[in-house]
């Protein structure tokens, strides 16, 4: 993806992108919220912000699981022509 591409894209927040990570690690949204110094009810906000900037669910229900949320983020990127990938 040129980088004016990616320019016009609206990007996810450090802020989104870290509960996201949090989430999949600890795979429970009220110790993520705890670890990461949020209520629940502002941490699922984040998640669902990142979730609508992908155009996709990136965690499945309740469970938190890094390897589905890697595979969704996956295919979110692809669809918007991202590669996690360095060139």
């Amino acid at each position: 993806m040129t980088a004016r591409k990616l320019a016009t894209r609206t990007l996810p927040s450090a802020r989104s992108l870290r509960c996201a990570r949090v989430l999949a690690e600890l795979r429970n949204v009220a110790f993520a919220a705890r670890r990461t110094h949020l209520s629940q009810a502002d941490f699922c906000a984040e998640i669902r912000s990142l979730e609508g900037t992908f155009g996709s669910a990136l965690f499945n229900g309740r469970r938190a699981d890094a390897h589905v949320m890697l595979e969704a983020l996956d295919r979110a990127l692809s669809r918007n022509g991202i590669s996690r990938e360095p060139d």
